[in-house]
Parts: C-alpha cells; structure tokens; sequence
C-alpha cells in the first residue's frame, strides 16, 4: 500500500524534460524567497473498509476546518478524484501522523493556478511540484532539490546543502537553518562566544535589507508579525499581532552612512545584528509611528529581546534574511524556533 502513499500522486520526473530546462531552478528558488501556509494535511487512515485517504483543510490559522475524502465517488469532469465532503469529529484522526502536506504558492509561471500546489512527503521528507492532471493521476516533478522546516501552519524552504544547528536543553530548544553567501558568513553555533557574521573581503555597499517573518504562541496568546529594516534609509518597517493587539507602523533612526564594509565581523556583526532595536531605549531613534502599548508588550531594552520576560511557555519560530546588494545580492537566512516549556505559568 505504500506504493500509493502519493495518493494517487505519481511523481513523474520524466516530464521535466519537456518543461523549460530553467523550470526547476526558477522554481526552487522561488520557494527560497518565500514563506508559506500549509493548506492541508493528507492522512491515511486504515480502520476503514476499504482504507481511504483523507485531506484535512486547515484555517489560516492552522485549525483542522474541512475533511474531504479522496475518490470517495466516482470520478468525474468536474471532479476527477472524486472529492466528498466528510463530517468527522476530531476523534476520528486521533493518533494519525500526517502523510503528508498540501501546499498553495501561488507561482506565477503556471500555465493554470490550478497546478501551483507543492506536495511534502513528511516520512521521506521529500518536495514535489504538481506539474499536470490526467487519467484520474495527479503528475508531480520532483523530488525537488530543497528541504522544509514546519512549524505550526508555516512551511520555510532551504537548500539541501545548508548547515541545521540543533542545540538542547531542559527547557529551552533553539534550530537554526542558515545559508552562507560568498563572501558573507555566517556561523551557527551562536552560542559560544565570538560573533555570527564575518564577511571575507572588502565589500562595496549599494543597499542592505534584514527583514524577518515571525510567528507563534508566547503564553496563550498567538504571536506573529513581519519587520523590514533598512540601515541605509534609516527606517524600520513593522507588522505585529498578539492576541487581539494589531499594530502596524515605522521607526525612523538615524541612517547608516556607509558605501562599503571591510572584511572582517565587527563592523558587518554591528549592522546586521544591533542596528534598529531598541525603539525608544535607542539613542539612534528620531521619531516613530508606533503605539506605547507596542514597546510596553512586546519591546525590551538591551541588544537582545528574550521571549522569556513576556511568558515561560513559548513556542516561536523566527526567519530573518540578510541581503547586502553591490551590483550581486549576499544573502543569509537564518531559521530559529525557541520552546520554552514550564510546567505553570
């Protein structure tokens, strides 16, 4: 029966010779550059008669909403695998590990919307592109040259090459995911003592982006935000909810007067890392649109915010990318999760 884990999802990698040859490098690539929702989650589920597939649609905020049963009728024009709409209570799936899961991306070089849906195998933890439907198959390309990171109902892509740090403890869990660029490097194993970057050579400076996606749960509350700093203009741009608390402004701080960076760490680990925190405790800031409810939840003072000080039970996971443009783009993407876990709060 695994031989139709795919649910009738048949990767065909001869197909890809007939695509355009950039295809599947346009494509990986695109998913580096984004983060998305996962759609739904594919079970299999044996206790029936016969055993059938089941697709569970989740929420945008990564609730089980809707079940639907693969080929639980007959195949039609209209719908080819034979979709049913299923009630379950969530007894049903109890104990089921997912096969797999769903993913909408929304890519642009599609010949319908319709085909632009990923597939991640979780057990073999392999990526597949739908690329056709035909004869009741749904045809994939893949497995595609990148590797996932989930957490929650976000899915963020690496390069197969990229360095995992995994660091445990008692109560704290941290990963990081990270993508060293020539010339731009970035170490890991952050906590020792020394810093995270160093770049190699001297390095012309026409533009520099951080911009970080963040989400998860700090107590009971869901968090989950987006923040776009940049140095060279002086201004920080930020995205955040917590809970029912929504707020979206910008900080002004004095610019960065640089045309280029010199080879080494202290100087690029300054930029990258320090520069536009702090809010209000910043001597650099000159004037924000953001709300004093803002800095009191969420802002601490210090080079670095600890999540701890807000709740002794979180689970958030962070992607921050680094992009430093001279003509060519040095790029680093750093994915880190914490959990904290106690057992009161």
């Amino acid at each position: 029966m695994k031989t139709i884990l795919f649910l009738a999802l048949i990767a065909v990698n001869l197909v890809a010779q007939l695509l355009d040859p950039d295809y599947s490098k346009g494509l990986e690539r695109y998913l580096l550059d984004h983060t998305f929702r996962v759609d739904g989650r594919f079970y299999y589920y044996t206790k029936s008669e016969p055993p059938r597939w089941i697709l569970e649609i989740l929420s945008e905020e990564g609730e089980p909403a809707r079940y639907y049963t693969l080929f639980g009728r007959e195949p039609t024009e209209e719908n080819p695998f034979g979709w049913v709409e299923e009630s379950f209570d969530l007894s049903y799936l109890k104990g089921l590990e997912p096969a797999g899961y769903f993913i909408h991306i929304n890519y642009g070089k599609e010949s319908s919307p319709a085909l632009s849906w990923i597939y991640v195998d979780r057990e073999r933890g392999e990526i597949y592109k739908l690329i056709g439907i035909s004869g009741g198959e749904f045809h994939y390309l893949g497995p595609l040259n990148v590797k996932f990171a989930l957490f929650k109902n976000r899915v963020y892509f690496f390069n197969r090459g990229d360095r995992l740090q995994y660091n445990s403890g008692t109560d704290i869990l941290l990963e990081r995911y990270s993508t060293d660029s020539p010339y731009l490097r970035f170490d890991p194993r952050y906590l020792k003592e020394g810093r995270d970057f160093t770049l190699l050579t001297d390095l012309n400076v026409s533009s520099i982006t951080i911009s970080q996606e963040a989400f998860g749960r700090v107590g009971k509350e869901v968090v989950e935000g987006a923040i776009e700093k940049l140095p060279l203009q002086g201004v920080v741009k930020i995205r955040s909810r917590v809970g029912d608390f929504t707020v979206n402004c910008t900080e002004y701080y004095k610019p960065v007067e640089i045309d280029h960076l010199p080879h080494g760490g202290k100087e690029v680990e300054e930029l990258l890392e320090r520069w536009g925190e702090g809010g209000p405790c910043s001597k650099e800031l000159i004037r924000t649109t953001c709300p004093a409810e803002y800095y009191d939840r969420l802002v601490g003072c210090g080079e670095k915010f600890d999540l701890s000080t807000l709740s002794k039970n979180v689970d958030f996971a962070t992607l921050t990318t680094y992009t430093i443009n001279n003509d060519l783009n040095y790029r680093v993407r750093v994915y880190e999760r914490t959990k904290i876990e106690a057992e009161h709060e």
